[in-house]
């Protein structure tokens, strides 16, 4: 999410035309939580090129309930901090055949 566009829901919500559940999306992991532990890991050093503070700061900020992000093709369902983080990946047919049975 960009500045303007945080800037721009945060008035919404202020203002009370912005009701309920708020969700919010990125492509990239937020958090370094949200990767499986080493052990399950093919590539065992991705955790360290993961997770960006300044996204997890601006999901914050903006109040999400939810948090549906992509990039490292791995399930997760977790609830953080008053956050549920959610990855389901589809985009190759083997990960389709896998997920959506």
């Amino acid at each position: 999410m960009n500045e303007p566009g945080l800037q721009e829901m945060k008035y919404f919500i202020q203002n009370g035309t912005c009701e309920n559940y708020i969700i919010s999306f990125s492509h990239f992991v937020p958090r370094q939580e949200l990767v499986p532990s080493k052990q399950f890991l093919r590539e065992p050093n991705l955790p360290k090129v993961i997770g960006s503070e300044s996204l997890e700061k601006q999901i914050r900020k903006l109040g999400s309930n939810m948090h549906i992000f992509g990039h490292t093709h791995i399930s997760t369902n977790k609830e953080i901090e008053g956050i549920k983080y959610l990855q389901w990946p589809l985009g190759n047919p083997r990960e389709r055949e896998r997920q959506c049975k």
